[in-house]
């Protein structure tokens, strides 16, 4: 003779089911992915390059302190590289900075210049906007490679 689960059993089989469907799809709708940088054509390796993620455009590009994540990172042959990783799916704008003298600012002139060379991904002249310089992380493990040429605002 077949007996069946008891409702106490059975419900626990639903919620384990649903449970485990939830953890499924949130991995799926809420994936992570990876961002490869590197910073390269530096003019020495002295100092160090700040690598700054941004996810919204509140003190992008330069703005330490309100960067998403940040990386610090020794140059060796005129580069510098990092690897920002588990980050949420979304919307990214990426800024470096070769902070020659490793004090953790962006030096400007008298106009606000910078005097130390800055990357920005995505744009290569004009006004620094978290708008020109956003990309999408969309993928599962995906690597977004940018190359960050030094910025300057008189490019033409």
């Amino acid at each position: 003779m077949r007996q069946f689960p008891t409702s106490s059993k059975r419900a626990r089989t639903i919620i384990s089911g649903i449970v485990l469907s939830l953890l499924l799809i949130s991995e799926y709708s809420y994936g992570q992915g990876r961002i490869d940088v590197e910073f390269h054509n530096l003019p020495s390796n002295e100092g160090q390059v700040i690598f700054m993620l941004f996810n919204n455009e509140s003190g992008f590009p330069k703005a330490t302190d309100q960067a998403f994540k940040i990386e610090k990172v020794k140059i060796s042959d005129q580069k510098a590289s990092s690897r920002f990783e588990d980050l949420p799916f979304g919307e990214y704008a990426m800024s470096a900075i070769h902070d020659e003298n490793s004090d953790g600012v962006v030096e400007t002139n008298w106009m606000g210049m910078p005097k130390e060379k800055v990357g920005i991904s995505g744009q290569a002249e004009g006004r620094p906007s978290f708008q020109k310089a956003s990309f999408q992380l969309s993928k599962n493990e995906q690597t977004k490679e940018i190359s960050f040429e030094p910025f300057s605002p008189f490019k033409r």
